[in-house]
């Protein structure tokens, strides 16, 4: 009897040590198996196709438009909290005559919603995902949006818009490199004097890297924003869930920038 007990207690032991560990690094397997579907398609984009298939699926069985950028976390009332948040510390603020630029787009979920809050209808953006750019399209006809890597945005003029954002983007880099070259773009685009904000940044040390692969240090902004100055950091842990050890940074460009 005793020792059908101890077999008893080590089996639910070890499914109860399972189970944690799937709790754990579910983001994580997630993630790696996004990268190998991306790689095995010939796909650039860490958000593969196979991705964007899985979550576009929660948003035609009649889910939240922003669930099928995989926010799906999140109810409706905490996207529209994370959103207003996001916006609400850039210098200047977004308003409802703004031309803005979202890199990452997605299907357009982020764009959408600060079209809400701020009436403002003057969007462009880029995304690697073909089949989320067509959507947002569609979500948003009088945007300018293009399949391409924030990496180089080229295809936009320098100097061109009001505001830059970036939401939950950077931390799918792959090094500090990448996310200086991806910095300096949306520096690039920016009108002298416009805003510039950069969301859902990982903190070194931090325990929530989430599918990201890069933590940034907050000092490590002061020199690859060049052509900028930091307005703001801002922690996120309690805008909504899911972004503890995250925050927000805000940078407006220089208004003598060429």
């Amino acid at each position: 009897m005793l020792i059908r007990a101890a077999t008893f207690l080590v089996v639910a032991a070890f499914f109860y040590l399972c189970y944690r560990l799937f709790r754990r690094y579910r983001f994580h397997f997630r993630h790696q198996c996004e990268r190998a579907a991306a790689f095995l398609s010939g796909k650039k984009s860490r958000k593969s196709w196979l991705w964007f298939k899985t979550n576009i699926r929660c948003y035609q069985k009649g889910a939240p438009l922003h669930h099928a950028s995989a926010w799906k976390y999140m109810s409706v009332e905490d996207w529209v909290k994370f959103v207003k948040n996001s916006i609400a510390f850039m210098e200047p603020p977004v308003t409802a005559q703004s031309n803005v630029f979202e890199v990452g787009v997605g299907v357009g979920a982020f764009s959408k919603t600060v079209s809400e809050l701020t009436g403002c209808t003057h969007f462009a953006g880029i995304d690697p995902v073909e089949e989320a750019v067509v959507m947002a399209r569609q979500v948003l006809p009088q945007g300018h949006f293009l399949v391409g890597n924030g990496l180089d945005l080229s295809a936009f003029d320098d100097n061109t818009f009001d505001h830059v954002l970036a939401a939950g983007v950077i931390m799918y880099l792959d090094d500090l490199e990448e996310a200086q070259q991806f910095v300096r773009e949306m520096i690039r685009i920016a009108k002298p004097g416009g805003s510039l904000m950069v969301n859902c940044v990982s903190e070194p040390g931090g325990q929530n890297p989430g599918s990201g692969n890069i933590f940034i240090p907050k000092e490590w902004w002061s020199v690859a924003a060049s052509g900028a100055v930091v307005t703001s950091f801002q922690d996120m842990s309690e805008w909504t869930v899911g972004q503890k050890d995250r925050y927000a940074v805000y940078l407006t460009k220089n208004a003598s920038r060429a």
